[in-house]
């Protein structure tokens, strides 16, 4: 190897075995570079200068991330905090999904409109994964608003785990075509929950995401 080569694999043998930050590494780098050049032939004094504003502006962006981390936490400490208001409120939910966690015998009502009058209808549920766990049927339904009790059980009677579970409302018209409703929740929102990482709203023993709010009363 000549005087003035420098060994890519000298940064990585000199390198802790901890991760270091962006502006960490670039000094590391910085500081090999400069102990293995060639004495006879330095770097010149633009180069180095060169590399030093880099440096400084591998800092100001750590500084910047940092500052934004904080601010975003701030503003989901706000939103956090502005959402404990909705508790005990009247919470309406556009939905096809229940989130169940724990206690799936206490699970709110999931409504549903027919705008004309069906021979046949049923509600499937189905788990995370696409798999039916049970099929109610409703029977004859006129025009109007409706709404289905689940009480959280699967076929042969037993309570379904913790997860999520899509519920659809099948309609079959006189010539036998199928077709779906929309599905909404209400219900009082009895607490928050972060166990999921984000907030959550509690109705019973089903979690609702922020973003299907229709409406808070």
């Amino acid at each position: 190897m000549k005087v003035n080569e420098v060994n890519p694999n000298l940064f990585t043998q000199n390198r802790p075995p901890v991760e270091q930050s962006s502006k960490q590494e670039f000094l590391t780098l910085l500081v090999a570079q400069l102990e293995n050049q060639n004495p006879l032939e330095p770097q010149s004094g633009s180069e180095f200068i060169a590399q030093l504003a880099q440096f400084a502006s591998v800092e100001q962006g750590e500084q910047t991330n940092s500052l934004l981390s904080q601010i975003q936490a701030e503003q989901v400490s706000a939103s956090n905090a502005g959402m404990a208001a909705f508790v005990g409120k009247e919470g309406s939910f556009k939905t096809d999904t229940l989130q169940i966690d724990g206690d799936s015998t206490t699970l709110p009502g999931v409504g549903f409109e027919v705008l004309s009058g069906s021979p046949k209808a049923r509600a499937v549920i189905t788990d995370e994964n696409g798999k039916e766990v049970r099929s109610v049927d409703l029977g004859t339904l006129r025009p109007g608003d409706h709404q289905l009790e689940w009480d959280g059980k699967n076929s042969l009677g037993q309570a379904v785990d913790p997860g999520r579970y899509k519920i659809e409302i099948r309609l079959e018209d006189t010539e036998g075509a199928e077709s779906t409703v929309p599905t909404t929740v209400s219900g009082t929102i009895e607490s928050l929950d972060f166990s999921t990482g984000y907030p959550m709203l509690r109705i019973g023993g089903a979690l609702f995401a922020p973003a299907d709010v229709l409406s808070i009363r």
